[in-house]
C-alpha cells in the first residue's frame, strides 16, 4: 500500500473552483472512500493525485512529492482508470486486467505476468469473467477489474 499525504490542495476549471485547500493523509494500512454528490471534485482529486491535473499544493506518495517523479514511477504505484471508456476495441476480462501491469512489465508479457493477473482473479473468484468483453460487464464489475492488476 501507498501512503498519500496531501497539503493545501487547490484546482479550479477556468475561474471555477473545484478544490480548496484540501489536506489528507492516508496511512498505509487505510482503505477510503470519496463520497458525495456529483460535481463535487471527487474526480478532480483522483485526477490531480495520478498528475493528470496540475492543482496547487503539494501531493506524496511514500514522502515523494509528485512533481518529481515521473509518469513510470507514478503509474508503478497508482493508476486511474476513467468513468467511461468510449474506445471501441474490444478486449476480455483478462487483458484489461493485464493491463493494469504495464508499468510493471517490458515489451514481452511474462508467464508470471499471466500467473498474476489469474491468481488475483481468482483470489477475487473473478475467474468465471476472465473471457467475457469488458464492455460487456456492468460499471462496478468493470471499474474493479480495471484496478485488479496494479
Amino acid at each position: 500500500m501507498v501512503k498519500i499525504e496531501i497539503k493545501s490542495l487547490s484546482f479550479n476549471y477556468s475561474s471555477h473552483k473545484i478544490l480548496d485547500d484540501v489536506n489528507l493523509a492516508i496511512g498505509t494500512s487505510e482503505i477510503v472512500s470519496l463520497v458525495g454528490p456529483n460535481g463535487s471534485g471527487k474526480t478532480t482529486l483522483i485526477k490531480c493525485i495520478d498528475r493528470i491535473l496540475k492543482p496547487k499544493g503539494s501531493i506524496f506518495l511514500d514522502g515523494r512529492n509528485i512533481a518529481s517523479l515521473s509518469r513510470l514511477e507514478i503509474a508503478r504505484t497508482i493508476g486511474y482508470v476513467p468513468q467511461s471508456n468510449s474506445s471501441t476495441l474490444s478486449t476480455t476480462v483478462f487483458d484489461t486486467v493485464l493491463m493494469g501491469r504495464k508499468p510493471h512489465i517490458s515489451w514481452q508479457v511474462s508467464d508470471a505476468d499471466l500467473e498474476k493477473v489469474a491468481g488475483i482473479l481468482e483470489l477475487l473468484h473473478l475467474e468465471d469473467l476472465a473471457m467475457r468483453d469488458f464492455s460487456q460487464l456492468s460499471g462496478g464489475r468493470s471499474k474493479k477489474c480495471s484496478l485488479l492488476a496494479h
